[in-house]
């Protein structure tokens, strides 16, 4: 996975691949229809590694590629986990998942998707960044 993201690693070290101080993390967001530059989106970091926790980690500046290859944004910041752990002689509790967490407007768009407005058989398709029926049924009136 990691050669794939342009990232060499010799094969002595993917033998035995320990990282728990400094998690190998997979950096995933969604970028919105008609998102522009300079907006922020959120961010989810999941470990790939064995890390215990994300807990009070901090993001590196990262480029983040659509499937074209293109760097669509980029993310770093604080992540914030949901969950929570505890353990002390011997014994464990953990509530929800330690090794996921989320960047609320950790990414900022560098590059918008183009979304095209086509017009077919004389109907014509639009997509709406806030989809509610108030807003759907004033843009019918418009174009009546």
């Amino acid at each position: 996975m990691l050669g794939n993201l342009g990232i060499t690693v010799n094969s002595a070290t993917t033998q035995n691949m320990q990282l728990k101080n400094v998690p190998a993390v997979m950096v995933t967001a969604r970028l919105l229809p008609f998102a522009r530059p300079g907006e922020a989106i959120d961010v989810t970091v999941s470990s790939m590694g064995n890390a215990k926790s994300l807990r009070g980690g901090t993001l590196l500046m990262l480029p983040l590629k659509g499937a074209d290859g293109q760097v669509y944004a980029m993310a770093q910041g604080n992540v914030v986990v949901g969950g929570a752990g505890a353990s002390a002689n011997g014994s464990k509790v953990q509530v929800n998942q330690l090794a996921v967490g989320r960047i609320a407007g950790g990414a900022l768009v560098e590059r918008a998707v183009q979304a095209a407005v086509t017009q077919q058989g004389g109907t014509m398709q639009m997509e709406l960044r806030e989809m509610d029926f108030d807003t759907t049924q004033r843009i019918v009136a418009a174009v009546d």
